[in-house]
């Protein structure tokens, strides 16, 4: 059964192509790409249609859920109707590490009987204040 990775878009087409960057990276196979589009994101769309590559499955929303209900229902699709076993869910705005996929199969195929929380992040500042 394929994994799949979810990406929720808003409208942020210049963030977005770092984040498709950052997939390209990473050793992609076994997984498939789904990206949950609020309405009025046609440049977002365009551009997740320029990577074929990532061979992209385009959702796209018939009204906006929001940044609470977009994850939701777009987590639901994969589980609940694609079956997928695993999934890495990813906005926009996220950037991965080259090795962050690598590191999600090693905690997907581990034999851990118990549920863990896997949170992968980036560290940053702001104005020169970390939060």
């Amino acid at each position: 059964m394929t994994r799949t990775i979810t990406i929720t878009v808003t409208n942020r087409p210049h963030y977005l192509r770092e984040m498709l960057e950052s997939l390209i990276a990473n050793d992609l196979t076994g997984y498939a790409i789904h990206a949950f589009c609020e309405p009025g994101c046609q440049e977002s769309i365009n551009l997740l249609n320029e990577y074929r590559e990532l061979q992209i499955h385009v959702h796209e929303n018939d009204h906006i859920y929001g940044v609470r209900h977009n994850p939701y229902k777009a987590l639901k699709t994969v589980f609940d109707e694609l079956h997928s076993p695993a999934n890495l869910y990813l906005e926009e705005d996220i950037i991965i590490s080259p090795d962050a996929v690598r590191l999600a199969n090693w905690y997907f195929d581990s034999p851990l009987e118990s549920t863990l929380c896997l949170c992968l992040h980036n560290y940053f500042s702001f104005a020169g204040n970390p939060f």
